[in-house]
């Protein structure tokens, strides 16, 4: 298996902007299509190391995720429009460091994971279009590639 390593950056408005909008640094627009509606919630993640095998992506909303209680975490995402056809597409993968004063809403069609914790877990505020299961898109690079990510804090 194919182990590509991409380095972890600062998160900043500038440099995440591609892929949508930092929460805490300017305006934010969340999106919703077809007639949708948003729903929230808190999701509980556990540090399962930094390999990433999937991501996946919303066609109708937007999703914004914001850590709680300060901690810090990593943002990976990719371009929208993005095949993942080869494994050198996996080099378009990007993390970014928050350090938890700040959350994201990740633009339509965007491929991305849920925030992963630099520390042992962490919960965070997850607001998305209601439908999403049926709106998701998902790429399992392990399957289809026999290639995962790597994340270099």
């Amino acid at each position: 298996m194919e182990v590509i390593q991409i380095k972890a950056e600062p998160l900043t408005s500038e440099a995440f902007q591609p892929f949508g909008q930092v929460i805490g640094q300017g305006e934010i627009s969340l999106a919703l299509r077809n007639g949708e509606q948003f729903r929230m919630g808190i999701i509980h993640q556990r540090n399962n190391g930094y390999q990433i095998n999937h991501m996946n992506f919303h066609r109708n909303s937007t999703q914004a995720l914001v850590p709680l209680e300060g901690k810090a975490c990593l943002v990976v995402v990719a371009p929208p429009g993005l095949t993942f056809n080869e494994a050198s597409d996996l080099k378009q993968v990007k993390a970014f460091l928050c350090d938890g004063s700040a959350g994201i809403n990740i633009g339509l069609n965007t491929w991305h994971q849920a925030l992963l914790p630099i520390g042992p877990d962490m919960k965070m505020l997850n607001v998305q279009g209601a439908n999403s299961r049926e709106d998701t898109e998902s790429c399992n690079f392990e399957r289809t590639l026999d290639a995962v990510i790597e994340v270099v804090l």
